[in-house]
């Protein structure tokens, strides 16, 4: 009677530690790296969902590094390098979470964010300090 108490412990703790692992796979899988925000907006957590989805298919010989973020609206946009590479990832405040919108090498302009949604004056204001020492800089 005792290994059978010792069993169903063992497997308890067992089944403790699966649910424990799986959670960060569920979360990132739920929309598209998307992570609960807070009243104001924290650098921390955009970094965080950037930085999700750049190594969701695997992590690099370094970790990418979010170098600035202007928000405008509901709307963020991160620059970042990893590596010898960099760009920039769009992002939304949707239902109090943070959404990758688009995610990509290089720069995104004007156009570009107006053809992801973004309204041409929140568009304007996340460009406007690009090539000047931004006060969201990381």
């Amino acid at each position: 009677m005792g290994n059978g108490r010792m069993k169903y412990g063992w497997l308890a703790i067992v089944a403790a530690l699966v649910a424990m692992l799986a959670i960060p796979a569920i979360q990132r899988l739920d929309l598209k790296h998307s992570v609960m925000a807070q009243t104001e907006v924290a650098p921390e957590v955009i970094t965080e969902v950037v930085i999700a989805d750049l190594t969701q298919a695997g992590p690099g010989a370094a970790a990418p590094e979010v170098r600035r973020i202007e928000t405008a609206g509901d709307y963020a946009l991160a620059t970042w390098i990893w590596g010898e590479a960099g760009g920039q990832t769009l992002v939304k405040l949707e239902a109090d979470a943070w959404r990758v919108i688009e995610s990509g090498g290089g720069a995104m302009d004007q156009t570009t964010l107006e053809e992801l949604g973004v309204p041409a004056a929140e568009a304007e204001q996340l460009l406007q300090s690009e090539g000047e020492t931004s006060r969201n800089e990381i």
